[in-house]
């Protein structure tokens, strides 16, 4: 049996995500599409919502804080495997490497979307798996019209991301800045926030290819703040 088969009216989906802007506006999105979204802010909000109720799908986060969305995937794949159901589970992230792909599939999701995430693939997605006939809203949502609540909570996000790779780089913690910076890097893409997601990425690169941290760490830092200022002074001059 398929979870699909279930609610195809009015799709039930599950969105996790540790980044509370990217949240917001994948809630936007669906709701457009006249979905039902519950939304987990880590692998273990994840893993007891999947438990309690049928999904028609779950979009999923691989970098989460306590759990990783590999093995999020794999233990609904285990429970599921007791009672015939498969809710499909795709991954969302703003990673593209081999590796990332590979431990995707390995988990048993259904595949993979990159952040961030094209209201028409979105939409289309939704018809596929959730069988839910024509998913087309009246007007197409985007950032833009998330409005001032997704600005306030991307930009409050951002401090807060800042300050937690700020105290990484001084405490030497380097799981910590990469995951950080990869936070960095998707929540940007998603509002479409090119220079900070491109100088996120450039440290989440280095990050990952280093034993320790780089000694340009704390300007890469000083570059996101500077960078976030002129935002929020672009935001308030507007």
């Amino acid at each position: 049996m398929s979870a699909g088969e279930s609610a195809r009216s009015c799709p039930r989906v599950l969105v996790v995500d540790d980044q509370p802007a990217n949240l917001l506006i994948l809630e936007h999105q669906l709701r457009a599409l006249d979905c039902d979204v519950e939304l987990a802010a880590d692998g273990a909000q994840a893993l007891e919502k999947a438990a309690a109720e049928l999904f028609q799908l779950v979009l999923l986060d691989c970098q989460l804080p306590d759990i990783d969305g590999y093995t999020v995937a794999e233990r609904i794949r285990t429970r599921e495997s007791a009672t015939g159901v498969h809710t499909p589970i795709l991954a969302i992230s703003s990673a593209t490497d081999d590796e990332h792909q590979q431990r995707v599939m390995a988990s048993g999701m259904d595949g993979l979307l990159t952040k961030p995430i094209r209201d028409d693939v979105l939409r289309d997605l939704i018809a596929l798996w959730c069988d839910s006939g024509d998913a087309s809203p009246a007007h197409a949502p985007g950032a833009a019209d998330a409005g001032q609540d997704l600005w306030r909570v991307y930009l409050d996000s951002l401090d807060d991301d800042l300050d937690s790779l700020a105290r990484a780089v001084v405490t030497d913690d380097l799981a910590v800045a990469r995951h950080v910076a990869h936070r960095i890097k998707g929540a940007a893409l998603t509002v479409e926030q090119g220079a900070i997601a491109e100088r996120a990425g450039a440290l989440e690169t280095a990050l990952k290819q280093a034993s320790a941290l780089p000694g340009d760490a704390s300007e890469a830092v000083a570059e996101l703040r500077r960078q976030r200022d002129a935002l929020r002074a672009g935001s308030a001059i507007g």
